[in-house]
């Protein structure tokens, strides 16, 4: 049976450090309070779905990883792990991500997962916009393709799922652009991988995509 797994990443929840954007306009403290309850709800329906999946087929390998990043993260692996319990995060392991940028430590996380797993996804946690369907979509596409995205309207992607051994050049992407998402397209076409674009929807940057967020059906589910 092949082996799927879900990589929430996330950044360590201090005062000061996280939704900077919406720190700008509403304060640290409100940024943390964001931020820790849209890892919340990225945690909650990935556990949701991986739960349905394993009552629909008992015996069926899906685990989720949390992979934590920030400044200090990489000091004590298990702090973190208290830290997130504390939160309610519920998780099969915990890696602290490494790498100097967002590209390298996707990379790295993704050919961590494929010593594990057939399928590896990673998910982000400004991303909170998931649903059991949305998820089965996107495992199930990568039993058809190389590579799965999920669009964001910014440019980017709130998800990203490989296949053994099918890495994107995350080192040729300007992170932060609003290119993201075409230069990895067209990285793959180049490179004749297959792929497949799931629905766009958007992720939370701002205190209005937070706002936003928080009036959708993705929050009131």
């Amino acid at each position: 049976m092949k082996k799927t797994m879900w990589i929430q990443f996330c950044k360590e929840p201090v005062l000061g450090q996280v939704k900077t954007r919406i720190a700008a306009t509403q304060g640290v403290e409100a940024a943390l309070s964001a931020h820790i309850a849209l890892s919340k709800a990225v945690n909650l329906q990935l556990c949701n779905y991986i739960a349905q999946v394993s009552e629909r087929a008992p015996g069926s390998e899906c685990s989720l990883c949390l992979s934590v990043g920030g400044a200090g993260a990489e000091q004590n692996p298990e702090r973190l792990r208290t830290v997130f319990q504390g939160h309610h995060f519920r998780f099969d392991t915990l890696w602290v991500q490494r790498g100097a940028d967002l590209g390298e430590r996707m990379r790295l996380a993704l050919t961590q997962g494929q010593t594990i797993a057939d399928k590896v996804f990673i998910v982000g946690s400004d991303f909170p916009l998931l649903d059991n369907a949305f998820l089965e979509g996107a495992e199930q596409a990568l039993d058809r393709v190389d590579i799965v995205l999920a669009p964001v309207e910014d440019g980017g992607f709130g998800v990203i799922g490989t296949r053994l051994a099918c890495l994107p050049p995350f080192s040729q992407i300007e992170w932060g652009k609003q290119s993201v998402l075409a230069d990895t397209v067209r990285w793959c076409e180049q490179h004749n991988f297959s792929m497949h674009l799931l629905d766009t929807r958007f992720d939370v940057d701002t205190a209005e995509d937070y706002q936003r967020w928080r009036s959708s059906q993705w929050c009131k589910a």
